[in-house]
């Protein structure tokens, strides 16, 4: 039995170690991802996805004035590609940080928009994300 909690003292203490260091490396990624967010000859996929880490990674529950203007500028940059799925994925990603500044019916509104979006191109994992969005802000609401 010894030997059970002396492996498990070993695995906690090396997750705690690794979420510090995680921590401590958050700071130095933000750089990086506003380089990748900067940089016009990569993907439009990876500039994406860069925005949408910066958004929930360096402000979501932070600074939400930040996450929202992160998350404008994802869904507008989404707009201009005329890809549909990058387009329901901002509007997620949108309607998940209304939903965090407790405005909820612009969140819902979003919300139901990536879904039809998601709905239209058969976009699976969009429509899971667009539903699992709609569902924690009707319960973070008081809509049942």
């Amino acid at each position: 039995m010894h030997g059970i909690f002396r492996g498990l003292h070993m695995h906690v203490a090396f997750y705690a170690i690794s979420s510090v260091a995680l921590a401590q490396g958050h700071a130095v990624n933000l750089d990086s991802l506003l380089g990748i967010w900067n940089d016009h000859s990569k993907s439009d996929s990876i500039r994406l996805t860069a925005i949408h880490d910066i958004c929930w990674e360096a402000y979501l529950e932070s600074d939400t004035d930040s996450a929202l203007r992160y998350a404008q500028l994802g869904h507008a940059f989404s707009l201009r590609t005329g890809k549909k799925k990058f387009e329901a994925d901002g509007l997620n990603t949108l309607a998940i940080v209304f939903k965090v500044r407790h405005d909820y019916e612009t969140a819902i509104a979003h919300g139901k928009r990536a879904l039809a979006i998601s709905g239209e191109i058969n976009y699976r994992e969009g429509i899971c994300t667009a539903l699992y969005t709609l569902g924690i802000t009707c319960i973070a609401s008081g809509r049942n």
